[in-house]
């Protein structure tokens, strides 16, 4: 429930609020990439919820979504559901379009 709030609210968020927050959204990057390997429901949730980062993050926040990548990665041959694994792929995609490397 707490993630599908975060994703809900973080877009309404203003840039120069979220700015002072990257440590938070940092940490909150790392819990929820903690919970891929939970049960469907609780994975739904968490990649919705680093999705909504990705699309709307902020210079401050790349690293963060950088470190997560990884951990997405992983995570994308242990789902037995089609629907997890579609919006897993569809998150790297959007990740690493929205991340920039040099």
């Amino acid at each position: 429930m707490a993630l599908s709030i975060f994703a809900d609210r973080l877009p309404l968020v203003k840039p120069d609020v979220r700015s002072h927050c990257a440590a938070e959204i940092a940490s909150i990057l790392t819990k929820t990439s903690s919970r891929l390997t939970r049960p469907a429901a609780v994975v739904s949730s968490a990649l919705a919820g680093i999705r909504t980062v990705a699309q709307t993050a902020l210079d401050s926040e790349d690293a963060a979504l950088a470190q997560v990548l990884p951990r997405v990665v992983e995570s994308v041959g242990g789902f037995p559901d089609t629907t997890n694994l579609t919006a897993a792929l569809s998150l790297i995609d959007l990740t690493l379009s929205v991340l920039p490397f040099k």
